[in-house]
This record gives C-alpha cells, structure tokens and sequence, in this order.
C-alpha cells in the first residue's frame, strides 16, 4: 500500500469512529458490545495505518488483518447479535471487558444497549428491506405500496437556528 493510502485509511477508520460517537452522543443511538468492539477495530486499524508509514509491510498486513476481524464482527452483529434479545457475555462483550476499554473512556468504549435495541432504520426503512431477499427473490419485488406502509418518517426536528437535531 502507498503511503497516501495508508493515511487515507488513518484517516477514514477515524472518520468512522467520530461518527459512530456523533449518532450515539448527538442523536442518542446507544451502541452495543459488538458496537463499540468495531469501534476499537476501527482505532487499531488507524493505528495499523500510522505504523505503516514507517513499516510498510507490518503496517499493510495488520490493516489487511484488522479490516477481515471488522467485516467478520459487522456480520456477526447483523445476522446473529441483532437478532436476539441480549448480547451480554458474547464475545464482543468479553474482549471489551478484558481490555479495560470501558472503564478507561466509557463515553468511546461503554456498551449501554442490547444488540437488538442498537439495530436502527435506515433512511426510514428497517435496514432488512435494504438488503437482497434471502428467498432469492429480487430486491426490486419490494413494491412502492409496501416501502410507504414500512417507512417512518426520518425523526429531525429544525432548531430554529439553522440546525437539525434527531428527535
């Protein structure tokens, strides 16, 4: 990897955790375990990155390493985690607690919501009508009449000083 692209991952991964803690403090989507343990992947990706300016090829391996633990945890999170009730005592939530994260800066790395109640709509519609049909069905057999029944209305508020707050 070059070097402009190792900071542009420093940068982005940054970037990811910044809004991550902007919709949780401003907009009061309280993260879960397996929520903040990509945060934590997302800091030592950057990390990863800044080492790789100095070592390119350490530094290339560990964000390659890093980005395959992050993607296995974002699945894991959608397709078992958000589905049940509690995600207390997973393994998001043991590695959390052994690295003393949540302690040290809860207000970064304290879960405060279950996996179920972190699950969020997007644009309106439940992040499930986003994605293709697991029937194997087509994603566009979704018809107009059913997104309008689906969709709720995108909770912002106006200010009054030219600012958007979430409801």
């Amino acid at each position: 990897m070059s070097r402009v692209g190792l900071a542009a991952i420093a940068v982005l991964a940054l970037a990811a955790v910044g809004a991550a803690l902007f919709t949780q403090h401003q907009w009061d989507m309280q993260p879960c375990p397996w929520c903040v343990l990509q945060r934590l992947i997302f800091v030592l990706i950057a990390l990863a990155a800044l080492v790789g300016l100095a070592l390119r090829r350490t530094g290339s391996a560990l964000v390659l390493g890093l980005a395959a633990s992050g993607i296995a945890a974002a699945l894991w999170q959608h397709f078992v985690a958000a589905q049940s009730a509690s995600c207390a005592l997973t393994l998001a939530d043991r590695i959390m607690g052994a690295t003393g994260l949540d302690g040290r800066w809860p207000e970064v790395f304290m879960a405060t919501a279950s996996c179920a109640d972190a699950k969020v709509d997007l644009l309106g519609l439940p992040e499930d009508s986003l994605l293709p049909p697991r029937d194997g069905g087509s994603p566009t057999t979704l018809r107009a009449e059913e997104i309008g029944s689906r969709a709720k209305p995108i909770p912002f508020r106006h200010t009054g000083r030219g600012a958007l707050v979430y409801n």
